[in-house]
């Protein structure tokens, strides 16, 4: 049978082993936060493709959309609000920006024009990261000015 003892001298064992790693509690506390904040990190994730020989093209697009996550993302978080057309054109540009951005400035037919896509697009991805109070106020704001 375990004595008093023998658990304290074990937890002994076991707290000195600590110490060579943690000599200060402070140091205990700053890796207990530490592995704590780790944990509740998103879990890497691991994307194996195949049958990609000699497809560049097809590798440069699965990872400028992120294997589809961007467009997830955009649906996500824009829903319902934004045309399905949109949101694909929207997550088109987030993919390939060097070869989106030129067709779109083509298709505005006035500086006006093109003035009004940035303000509609910029509100558009601004929404995926600010509050909506927010946006709303900082809206005001510029109304007021």
């Amino acid at each position: 049978m375990r004595t008093e003892n023998d658990e304290i001298r074990d937890n002994l064992k076991y707290l000195t082993l600590l110490s060579r790693d943690y000599p200060s509690q402070a140091a205990a506390a700053s890796e207990i936060i530490s592995t704590q904040a780790l944990l509740k990190l998103p879990k890497g994730t691991e994307h194996f493709m195949s049958d990609l020989h000699g497809e560049n093209e097809a590798f440069v697009h699965i990872l400028n959309s992120a294997s589809g996550v961007i467009r997830e993302k955009v649906d996500l978080v824009l829903g319902e609000a934004i045309p399905e057309q949109t949101r694909a054109e929207l997550a088109t540009l987030i993919y390939y920006p060097n070869e989106k951005l030129p067709q779109l400035k083509n298709r505005c037919t006035s500086e006006e024009a093109l003035d009004q896509w940035y303000t509609d697009t910029l509100l558009r991805l601004s929404v995926g990261l600010e509050y909506v109070d927010d946006i709303i106020c900082d809206l005001k704001q510029a109304l007021e000015a």
